[in-house]
């Protein structure tokens, strides 16, 4: 009897698991919704439009200002952001998604280049900037 319930009860989990699952439809939507959505917060990264920033984020940061530090973090010192590119996406789950962005910056006469992680997790049907993802 305890194996008869035990068995019903994981049938039932993966039941529930897979109707949780996204058709691959709905991931490549999901997906273009998010290089959309990284374009424009690139863009605005790049602008220094940072209150437009924020808002694409979950607030976990507390304000623009502090997003903002948070961002230039990884960039020489007076150093300019000049684009941006997304590098690569990948799914973490079927809410949570990595992006790897190539920003390209000016100092003085010199160019660099860098190479950074974000997560993006999605809270309804809008994709929110979490954070820097850890290594």
């Amino acid at each position: 009897m305890k194996k008869t319930i035990l068995l019903g009860f994981l049938l039932s989990c993966v039941w529930v698991m897979s109707g949780c699952a996204l058709t691959q439809d709905q991931k490549d939507d999901l997906a273009k919704t998010l290089k959309q959505e990284v374009d424009s917060f690139i863009d605005n990264t790049v602008q220094s439009h940072w209150d437009n920033v924020y808002s694409m984020t979950t607030g976990s940061l507390g304000s623009s200002e502090k997003l903002k530090e948070n961002l230039q973090k990884s960039l020489p010192d007076g150093s300019l952001l000049t684009g941006g590119d997304i590098a690569s996406m990948a799914w973490e789950d079927d809410k949570t998604a990595k992006v790897k962005i190539n920003w390209a910056f000016r100092q003085g006469n010199v160019t660099g280049f860098s190479s950074e992680t974000f997560v993006w997790i999605l809270k309804g049907s809008t994709w929110q900037y979490l954070g820097r993802a850890l290594r």
